[in-house]
């Protein structure tokens, strides 16, 4: 009887810790997630799904919305296809002055603003799970919120957030108020207690 509970409750245990709960058996820090970084176009590296508007400075012709492709790829006027994934505005910008200028313009000014940034996703224990709008100053909070907010079995005081960092995918433990980048999975725990 003793082995029979023994095992019992060693399964129990290992069912527990592969589902990340938070119990006594257990013990999970809260690591904090990348500091909050305004998303600027001197840091924001671009990605499909982004949206542009390109302004070339006494050119109204060449004025351009156009979205990155989900090769990496925008459309301009007499450049045709350009790569911009992983890619700077600031060196967006200084791509399309240099190809500009060769044969094309003559000292040619531009600007570019992001219209619109990629989706972020929502997922696990929220009542609408799927992908949402980026806006800036978004919190975990506030994303699950506008997936619906918690269900009832959810974890209500911190979540999982997968993003890429310097070029690999983290897991991050986040509370509420933690900020969301564009291209973020929050993943909203269940709760088994």
């Amino acid at each position: 009887m003793l082995k029979k509970m023994g095992i019992w409750v060693l399964c129990l245990a290992v069912f527990l810790v592969a589902h990340g709960c938070q119990g006594p058996l257990v013990s999970h820090e809260r690591v904090a997630a990348v500091p909050p970084l305004a998303i600027s176009a001197q840091t924001y590296r671009l990605g499909p799904n982004d949206s542009l508007q390109i302004e070339v400075f006494d050119e109204p012709d060449l004025l351009t919305e156009t979205t990155v492709s989900g090769h990496g790829t925008i459309k301009f006027p007499l450049l045709g296809e350009l790569r911009v994934a992983g890619m700077t505005v600031k060196e967006v910008e200084e791509e399309l002055v240099r190809r500009l200028a060769k044969g094309y313009l003559k000292n040619p000014k531009l600007t570019i603003s992001i219209k619109q940034y990629r989706n972020f996703y929502v997922s696990g224990e929220a009542r609408s799970p799927g992908a949402f709008s980026y806006r800036e100053g978004i919190t975990v909070l506030k994303a699950i919120t506008l997936a619906g907010g918690w269900t009832d079995r959810a974890v209500k005081d911190e979540a999982k957030i997968l993003r890429m960092v310097n070029g690999h995918q983290q897991m991050l433990i986040v509370g509420m108020e933690d900020s969301v980048q564009p291209d973020d999975i929050i993943i909203v725990p269940e709760s088994f207690f």
